[in-house]
C-alpha cells in the first residue's frame, strides 16, 4: 500500500496523478480530502516504480517515484 500525507496547516485542493515507468497515465484521484490516506497496492495493477505528480490548487507540488512490492 502506498500512504499518502499531506499538510493540515491550509485547506487546498490537492490532486494527485500516478504513471507508469513508460510515462503512460494509471490513475488519477481529482480531490484529495484527508491528509492521510492510503492507495491499496491493487490500483497499480502490478508491481514496479510508479511515477507520480501531487498538485495543490492546480500547481505542481512534487514530482517523484514510488515503488509498490
Amino acid at each position: 500500500d502506498v500512504t499518502i500525507v499531506l499538510p493540515t496547516d491550509r485547506p487546498a485542493n490537492f490532486k494527485i496523478k500516478f504513471y507508469e515507468e513508460n510515462g503512460n497515465m494509471l490513475f488519477q484521484i481529482n480531490s484529495v480530502s484527508e491528509h492521510i490516506f492510503t492507495v491499496d497496492k491493487s490500483n497499480f495493477m502490478h508491481a514496479g516504480w510508479f511515477s507520480f505528480e501531487l498538485f495543490e490548487d492546480g500547481i505542481l507540488k512534487e514530482k517523484n517515484k514510488v515503488r509498490v512490492p
